[in-house]
């Protein structure tokens, strides 16, 4: 788990709950679950190209959300110093 992912978490936390967080996390974690039971069979569906995208589309988001938290953070800090 990397700091971005651990970062997200806290935002979560911070903004929806603990209990929603706790859920969603849950729920996430038994999709990664099935995902990697059938890695081999949807590695055949999607293909080797289709895996270098959906790698690339998933680092995408996460550079998204470091984003939209720094802009929150500057937009917090300029708040609070007016």
């Amino acid at each position: 788990m990397g700091p971005a992912a651990l970062t997200t978490i806290l935002i979560l936390v911070d903004n929806f709950g603990y209990l929603t967080t706790i859920f969603s996390m849950t729920l996430n974690f038994i999709i990664v679950l099935i995902v990697l039971l059938n890695a081999k069979l949807l590695l055949k569906v999607i293909g080797d190209g289709g895996s270098k995208a959906f790698a690339k589309i998933a680092s995408l988001f996460l550079a998204a959300i470091a984003v939209m938290m720094i802009r929150v953070g500057v937009l917090n800090v300029l708040a609070t110093t007016q």
